[in-house]
C-alpha cells in the first residue's frame, strides 16, 4: 500500500486498496473482494481491540465493574478528569438534559450504554416518573370531568321531564289562585 499514512482514509478507498492487494497477490480478481473482506474484518477488531487496551492505560482505568451501578478504579490523574469533562460536553453537545451512547467491543457480545446527564436536569428515569405521573393526574381529572358532566346532564334531564309533566296537567290552569 502506497501513499499518505498519517490520515485516516475512507473505508471505501481502503477496501479497495486491500482489493487492489489481494488481486495483485492471487490474480484472481474475483475471489480479491472476499478476501479483501475477510482479511479488513481481522484487521479492524483487531484495531478496536488495540484502541480499547491503549484507552485503558491512557486514562489509567484499572478496573470497572458495572454490577448494582458502576465501580471504577482509577489512578487519580488531572488528565483523566478533563478528557472526560471534553467526553461529556462532546456527547452532550446541544442536548438539553442527556444523551446515551451503546457501544460494545468487537468480539464481545456484552452491550454497555453509557449515559451522560447535565448537573440539575431531569434523568431520563425522572422524566418518565414525570409523564406518568401527569398522563395519570389527567386521567383522574378527565373521570372527575365524565362524572361532572354525567351529574348534571341527571340534573337537567329531571328538570326537563319537570317541566314537561308540568304543561301536560294543565300548565297554566294548575296556578290558579287558591282563594277562587
Amino acid at each position: 500500500m502506497t501513499g499518505d499514512t498519517t490520515a485516516p482514509r475512507d473505508w471505501v478507498l481502503v477496501r479497495q486498496a486491500a482489493i487492489d492487494a489481494v488481486t495483485a497477490v492471487t490474480g484472481d480478481p474475483q475471489a480479491a473482494p472476499g478476501i479483501a473482506d475477510a482479511v479488513l474484518t481481522v484487521c479492524d477488531e483487531e484495531a478496536v481491540n488495540r484502541m480499547a487496551a491503549r484507552l485503558l492505560d491512557d486514562t489509567r482505568i484499572r478496573s470497572m465493574d458495572f454490577r448494582n451501578g458502576m465501580h471504577m478504579e482509577l489512578q487519580p490523574a488531572r488528565e483523566l478528569a478533563a478528557l472526560w469533562v471534553g467526553a461529556a460536553r462532546g456527547m452532550l453537545g446541544d442536548a438539553p438534559n442527556y444523551v446515551e451512547m451503546e457501544t460494545h467491543l468487537a468480539g464481545d457480545p456484552q452491550r454497555y450504554v453509557f449515559r451522560v446527564e447535565r448537573c440539575g436536569h431531569l434523568t431520563p428515569h425522572q422524566a418518565r416518573i414525570q409523564a406518568e405521573e401527569r398522563a395519570a393526574d389527567a386521567e383522574r381529572q378527565a373521570s372527575e370531568l365524565r362524572a361532572e358532566v354525567e351529574r348534571l346532564s341527571r340534573i337537567i334531564a329531571g328538570q326537563h321531564e319537570d317541566a314537561t309533566a308540568g304543561n301536560t296537567r294543565g300548565g297554566s290552569a294548575a296556578r290558579q289562585d287558591p282563594g277562587q
